[in-house]
Parts: structure tokens; sequence; C-alpha cells
């Protein structure tokens, strides 16, 4: 494992929003950016961190600040912020998961997987698309079959748009924790020709290609802006308006719903 720092600071949320709005000028504001006032950005005080940023020669971005993802990762460089009361300390950084080659055979056997996600509103049935992204196929089949995605929630509903979930952060009530979580490791790219339609199952990631994990969303509408953009791994067979019924939840201003909708994931393999 890769280790980089942070920086956990006492400074208050003023001083916090300005060094955002500093940074964002050097690396601008990224996709589905979860920061956009001060309350966000320094509302949790004393609790708020800051990343220490780095430069690498490598595609392995990350983002690891629980109210910005700007990129970043464990290579030397690093701008150190001049911050009085800030102490330095060390985290674990993700590493980046080799792309694994498939026979035939296993392709076939992923292909013929399915996976169930029961809610309490009913069950998602999805199939896999291991023909054009075996490595994000396999990433979940394995995961699922460790528990991984028990108990976990749907954490982000977008009405017209999707719901995005497999955060293993989302299993602590705390919902300034949710949307950050993953496995430990990301996972390459696999874009694809598969269009990002209702019922697509697709993996979300950070600023990097290669930064997926263990976080997919579910499209309850067509989303061609997606495509090739996000590696679609599979679709909904049946349970579609399950995804509208969990979609159409009360929500909080960051898109998490009101009530938890927990998930459980079960595969059906054939043998």
């Amino acid at each position: 494992m890769k280790t980089t720092s942070l920086l956990q600071s006492d400074l208050n949320g003023s001083v916090i929003n300005n060094i955002f709005i500093a940074l964002e000028s050097l690396f601008g504001r990224l996709p589905h950016c979860r920061c956009t006032t001060l309350e966000d950005r320094g509302g949790r005080g004393r609790e708020a961190w800051l990343e220490v940023f780095g430069k690498c020669d490598k595609r392995n971005y990350l983002s690891a600040c629980f109210c910005c993802c700007i990129p970043f990762c464990g290579k030397i460089n690093v701008i150190y912020l001049s911050i009085p009361s800030a102490r330095v300390i060390a985290v674990s950084a993700y590493a980046e998961v080799e792309q694994k080659k498939f026979t035939k055979q296993e392709i076939k056997k992923m292909s013929e997987t399915k996976a169930v996600i029961e809610t309490k509103f009913g069950n998602i049935e999805l199939k896999f698309f291991p023909d054009v992204a075996p490595n994000h196929v396999n990433n979940f089949i394995e995961l699922a079959k460790k528990g991984f995605y028990d108990g976990t929630t749907f954490h982000r509903v977008i009405p017209g748009f999707m719901i995005q979930g497999g955060d293993p952060n989302s299993k602590d009530p705390d919902k300034s924790k949710h949307g950050i979580g993953g496995p430990g490791y990301t996972v390459k790219a696999e874009f694809n020709d598969k269009p990002h339609k209702r019922g697509t199952l697709s993996m979300a990631r950070a600023a990097s290609p290669d930064s997926a994990g263990s976080q997919f969303f579910i499209c309850v509408a067509d989303a061609p802006f997606l495509n090739k953009q996000y590696t679609v791994f599979g679709e909904v067979v049946s349970g579609i308006e399950v995804v509208d019924e969990i979609v159409s939840r009360p929500r909080d201003r960051m898109d998490n719903p009101d009530e938890r909708v927990e998930m459980k994931v079960k595969l059906e393999e054939k043998p």
C-alpha cells in the first residue's frame, strides 16, 4: 500500500473556503464534486480535512478528501500548505488493480451469472456484459460473493437521471461519509460502445478514468452524455419499477434519501 498525507486542521470555515477556491483555480472543478458552498466545505469546523496535493506521472489519481473531488496520488513533489495548527497524519491510498486477462470460459461463466439486488421496495435483477467490461463484471461479482454490498445503501438518487450505491461508508448512519468509500483499490476503465440508457448498470468513478472501485449507478433515463466516459458493465432485466421507486424517495440537498434504502446482493450462477 502506498501512503500519502492529509492535513487535519483546526481552521475555521472561511479560511477553508478560501483555500479550496484557490485550489479550484489551479485544478478546476471536477464532475460530481460534492462541495458547492462554504457550509459544505467548512461546515464541520474543526473536523474539516484538507488534502496535501502531489503530482504523479501515472493516471492512478484518487479522491480522498470528503468534501472535494480534486485528484491526488501518493507520489512525491508534494505542495505543502503552510497552515497554523495543522498536523500531518498518514493514511492508506488505494492501489490500482492490474488489468486481468480472462479466458473464453471465464467470460461465458460471467455472462451466465446474474445478480439480484434486494431492497425493501423489491428486487432488481441484473445481467452483466463481460464481453466489453470483464474486469468490472468480475470486480462486482467478487465483491458480491464477499457480502461487500450487503447493508450498503443507495446514497445518491437523482430523478430523471440515476440511483447510485455500493459505498461501504454508507453502512454508517453518518451521511457525511457517504459517497467517498471504496474497496481499497481501483479498476482500470473499460469504456465501451454500450449506451447509457434507462436500466443501464455503470460504474461510478472520480476524476481519473481509472478510479472506479465499488460504487455503481443505474440509469433511470437515457444519459448519452455519459457514453464512453463511464464503464457500462450490465443492465436491469427486471425490477426497473423498483429503481423508479427508489429514485423518487425524498432526499436531502446531497441527494441522499431521507430514509435509508439498504441493499443486499445475491448472485445466481450456473453450476
